[in-house]
């Protein structure tokens, strides 16, 4: 198996061996590259009888993309120990069912395991399975489980700046005499709970735990005092309903290096988080070959005729042309 790729939309794709890495997984490794480049690529394999298939299937003309991006912080919640989620609201009033962090025991309704490839824990409505699929169910009202406060406040520097909120769910409705009649809600808050906004109303019956990525900013502005909730209810007539949730995950990602970020706004070599006058200041300083020959120097990020990632050894006219399609 071969990867393709390439830095942009333009210009050929650099190919590059795939390793097999055990049962069907084979692994690969893109090029280097500065934050905030977007990479192309697409996968050829070829059968024992010749034949080549792309992945995705029109190869070239229809890759899969990437966004290059320094990863700032993070912070990863298996649920395998207690890290201060609460469970309850004054609006509560489900009589079984609620939150508990265990061991789920699998039923038709809820999951034997938790989401993680290593570990037992997650948070589920009342894990039991009890004599029958509706012994721990959800009844009566809603429960709530509210996470501790996570610092998803951007870095002071840097830019474009993208903050990621994921976890695994599980969501089950469909049985009982009166299935689909109710949904679980996950809400945000950027001021420790003092406010929510809808992020997902869940009625998936998926039969499995679901993994969810988010960008923060879609709903609120990230800060330092990021919270989030589940409350999962039941307010029909005999629906069985059982909830969980795992594996939840917060990233900030940010461009701490950009393609043609080389100078601040005077032309000094210090990048600013901006491409902008100064850089084009900066690059006036760099005309010339690339010290020793070699492609991709400071300031070479195109081609004479202004291709960004085709570096050509060179600080020439065709960066400057590169330049002006990166202006902030």
């Amino acid at each position: 198996a071969t990867l393709f790729s390439r830095f942009g939309s333009t210009g050929p794709f650099a190919a590059s061996s795939l390793s097999a890495s055990g049962g069907s997984f084979w692994s690969g490794e893109l090029p280097s590259s500065t934050t905030c480049e977007t990479v192309e690529y697409y996968i050829e394999a070829t059968a024992v009888d010749g034949r080549t298939q792309n992945f995705p299937f029109g190869g070239e003309t229809a890759p899969l993309t990437a966004e290059v991006r320094s990863l700032v912080s993070v912070v990863e919640d298996d649920m395998e120990t207690d890290t201060g989620w609460t469970v309850g609201s004054p609006q509560d009033d489900a009589t079984t069912g609620q939150w508990s962090r265990s061991d789920p025991e699998g039923t038709g309704a809820q999951p034997e395991d938790d989401a993680s490839a290593s570990g037992t824990i997650a948070w589920i409505t009342d894990g039991r399975a009890g004599s029958g699929l509706g012994s721990f169910d959800i009844d009566g009202g809603q429960t709530t489980l509210t996470s501790p406060v996570f610092d998803a406040s951007p870095p002071s520097t840097g830019s474009d700046v993208r903050t990621i909120l994921s976890y695994a769910r599980w969501y089950s409705n469909d049985t009982g005499n009166a299935p689909n009649a109710d949904s679980m809600l996950v809400e945000v808050s950027n001021d420790d709970g003092q406010s929510w906004t809808l992020v997902e109303d869940v009625t998936e019956n998926a039969g499995a735990c679901v993994r969810k990525s988010f960008e923060v900013s879609d709903f609120v502005s990230p800060t330092i005092e990021l919270r989030v909730r589940f409350i999962a209810s039941d307010f029909g007539d005999g629906s069985v309903v059982e909830a969980g949730v795992d594996d939840l995950r917060v990233e900030v990602r940010a461009c701490t290096s950009r393609l043609g970020d080389i100078g601040d706004g005077f032309g000094n070599p210090n990048p600013d988080g901006v491409v902008d006058f100064g850089d084009f200041l900066r690059m006036l300083t760099l005309l010339g070959p690339c010290p020793g020959g070699v492609p991709g120097c400071e300031g070479d990020i195109a081609d004479d005729l202004g291709n960004l990632g085709q570096e050509d050894a060179q600080v020439s006219f065709g960066d400057f042309l590169g330049l002006l399609t990166l202006l902030d």
